[in-house]
């Protein structure tokens, strides 16, 4: 069995590139559930916690719900494994549950599952391929700003400042693992403007001919729960390249004057920093605005989080 990891930041177009990827029936393309990162590939090789508080995560986290597949009866039948044997017991009942003949399992996660790589690498009876999808930070943000959390009700950003530290980050740690081997980096603007020559390249990398792809129809948006439909409208949409440069309009001139600020050193290199005038008065108050702002949705998103694991 080989496992494709596909990382990226939310609104980058992992979706649009998962539900491509679905269309070759060898492929079972897993939709996002992110406690599976939090809780197994922060420290993989740690024996699993069978504790009630990690169990009732397990068993009452919305989108891992979705899957329908047995938990119980995987942790059950999975004492002394360490944490990545439960990831892997999990990635392989759901294939086996919804899509048996596939060969194999692409698991796409946010930046919370690169420090594991390592990890996955040492482990050799396992083949893996990493494929990272990368966008203009500025383009994140706006649809990032503009875009629903299915779980909490909230936007996924509020403060360019906080989104471009963390789309920095995001971009080091690729910038550190994009020279292994069985590495491919991907940027939505190139498939988007390239269609056709990107997924090639991407087919050729995961062993394919290009036409294995449009054998059949997609089905990762079947499987996407009416929660988070709301987030992927337009998947099967053609590449639409005025999305590309979209977030100039959507965006303030002070929230992209900050985000460049605080994100030039990995825009710069890709992208051309804009530099718009802002007045200097106005900027270091538009800072603790953004903080402020920041600080609130965190305690918000916070809260909600807990009502919900309450009930």
């Amino acid at each position: 069995m080989e496992i494709l990891i596909l990382s990226y930041v939310s609104r980058s177009g992992s979706t649009f590139l998962s539900n491509f990827i679905s269309k070759n029936d060898d492929i079972c393309v897993l939709p996002e559930a992110n406690i599976l990162t939090k809780r197994l590939l922060q420290k993989p090789h740690e024996t699993f916690n069978q504790s009630t508080i990690l169990r009732k995560d397990f068993l009452h986290d919305q989108k891992l719900k979705n899957w329908n597949i047995d938990y119980e009866g995987i942790l059950k039948n999975s004492t002394n494994s360490n944490n990545f044997e439960i990831f892997y017991h999990i990635l392989n009942a759901y294939r086996q549950k919804y899509k048996p003949v596939a060969q194999k399992i692409l698991f796409k996660e946010s930046k919370n599952i690169l420090p594991a790589i390592d990890y996955m690498l040492s482990r050799k009876q396992i083949e893996f391929k990493f494929i990272t999808i990368t966008r203009d930070g500025r383009a994140v943000y706006a649809s990032q700003k503009a875009s629903v959390n299915s779980v909490v009700q909230m936007p996924m950003e509020v403060s360019p400042i906080a989104s471009a530290k963390r789309w920095s980050n995001f971009m080091k740690m690729v910038g550190r693992y994009s020279k292994l081997e069985n590495t491919l980096v991907l940027t939505y603007e190139d498939l988007i403007i390239n269609y056709e020559e990107t997924t090639k390249n991407l087919s050729n990398f995961l062993g394919y001919n290009i036409n294995s792809f449009f054998t059949t129809s997609a089905d990762l948006d079947k499987r996407i729960p009416e929660s988070q439909r709301h987030l992927h409208k337009r998947i099967n949409d053609p590449p639409d390249k005025a999305r590309i440069n979209s977030w100039e309009q959507e965006l303030s001139n002070m929230e992209i004057f900050l985000y460049e600020k605080y994100a030039s050193n990995e825009l710069s290199p890709t992208y051309n920093i804009r530099n718009p005038s802002v007045s200097l008065l106005k900027y270091p108050l538009f800072i603790v605005y953004y903080k402020i702002k920041e600080l609130i949705r965190i305690i918000l998103f916070g809260i909600v989080k807990r009502l919900k694991r309450l009930t």
